[in-house]
């Protein structure tokens, strides 16, 4: 697509999509094309060109036009060389029976840089920018995610029983997701029994749950194009021990803590949400006996092992939106997670009962002006919530 300037449009630009043509013999294999007639009153774009005319409009869009060029692309290293390579775009324009160049990305970019030299920029920045803010149809979309994520992992806690493998819980929050409407599971979801849990980024999914472990799954689904990302942590067999209460209740109030700081009349960043989330859950555990062992108590050092991993990320069309999100001020409209989380190693530095557990609690939270929106609030998080999803008190089954 080329996006381009018109000052003295009434709409102040113009969209030109470019397309392959209808091909019937293709399209009994590969299903349906829009095609080029069709595709501007089903896209709203403003005009539509069969993709065998993109080199000579570029040509023509560079040659007459000024200004800067914003490409998607990656930006020139040297001459004809790039940070990155983008797949050859010969076979689409073969494909559609086009014979001109340029050709290939390469061509592409060096068909820009060679009539705009120093007005290349990279359009990324601009667009994760405006994708900051969540439109008001985009949070409602958001919040159904949500509500569908936190259905599937409620559901997924009335499973639950010892015996069961990870990957039963994991085909199960899937087979639930997509009964609801989602498209497809937002990322590889982790599902961590026992001390499995130790491991952030643990997705292996293959062990069996055994009585009185716990199990983490971080799992969420992607609904119509947009992420949701929880993580719950419970009891296998449906009730908290004292240790895993004690510990549970140190990570939620650093959840309560943080997430009530997520407005934009606070100004704050995460950078600050994520020191209150150290500072929180460092008191959170030397209320329950870390530290108590040491001359020094529980150090920054100690927080680091039990605590290794950021509190926060944007989160919207990408599970992890990029860009300077950490350092910049909460606005009304941005939608990130809050996901404090403590993994406890079997060392003696740390109180016996709590050793090889982890705990994580993720929302996804909407921020407001005044307060801050818990998008996936149907996900059992109190620990009579949680308890009571796993025993089938709540009202909800595992289907």
């Amino acid at each position: 697509m080329i996006l381009e300037k018109t000052p003295s449009s009434p709409k102040g630009h113009k969209s030109t999509l470019f397309l392959r043509p209808k091909n019937a013999r293709q399209e009994l294999w590969d299903g349906p094309r829009t095609g080029v007639d069709t595709a501007p009153s089903f896209l709203g774009v403003d005009q539509v060109l069969p993709i065998t005319e993109f080199p000579a409009y570029l040509q023509s869009v560079l040659a007459n036009g000024s200004g800067d060029v914003y490409t998607s692309g990656p930006q020139q290293d040297t001459p004809g060389k790039y940070k990155s390579k983008r797949r050859s775009w010969s076979n689409i324009f073969k494909s559609a029976g086009g014979s001109a160049g340029p050709v290939t990305y390469d061509g592409v970019m060096s068909e820009v840089y060679a009539h705009r030299p120093r007005s290349v920029k990279p359009l990324a920045p601009v667009v994760l920018e405006m994708r900051s803010v969540k439109s008001e149809a985009e949070q409602r979309l958001m919040k159904l995610a949500g509500q569908l994520s936190g259905d599937a992992h409620a559901k997924t806690m009335r499973f639950t029983e010892p015996g069961r493998s990870e990957a039963d819980l994991a085909a199960h929050f899937e087979y639930i997701c997509a009964l609801g409407g989602a498209e497809r599971p937002a990322y590889v979801p982790v599902v961590a029994s026992g001390s499995n849990a130790l491991m952030i980024h643990y997705t292996a999914n293959n062990q069996v749950m055994d009585e009185g472990e716990m199990v983490l799954m971080d799992a969420g689904c992607e609904l119509h194009g947009y992420a949701s990302d929880i993580t719950r942590t419970w009891p296998v067999s449906g009730k908290f021990t004292d240790p895993q209460r004690d510990l549970y209740t140190a990570v939620l109030n650093t959840l309560k803590t943080c997430t009530e700081m997520c407005t934009e009349e606070n100004g704050v960043s995460l950078f600050d949400v994520h020191r209150q989330s150290v500072e929180t859950l460092r008191q959170e555990l030397k209320q329950i006996g870390f530290g108590s062992g040491s001359a020094f108590g529980l150090t920054l050092g100690d927080m680091d092992r039990l605590y290794p991993h950021f509190v926060s990320h944007a989160i919207g069309v990408d599970l992890h939106e990029s860009g300077d999100m950490r350092a910049k001020k909460l606005e009304d409209g941005m939608v990130i997670t809050v996901e404090p989380g403590v993994y406890v190693p079997p060392d003696p530095t740390f109180p016996k009962a709590f050793h090889n557990i982890g705990i994580r609690l993720e929302d996804d939270i909407l921020v407001k002006r005044n307060h801050a929106i818990r998008l996936t609030a149907d996900a059992p998080l109190e620990i009579a919530d949680v308890e009571g999803a796993c025993q089938g008190l709540l009202g909800v089954g595992p289907y």
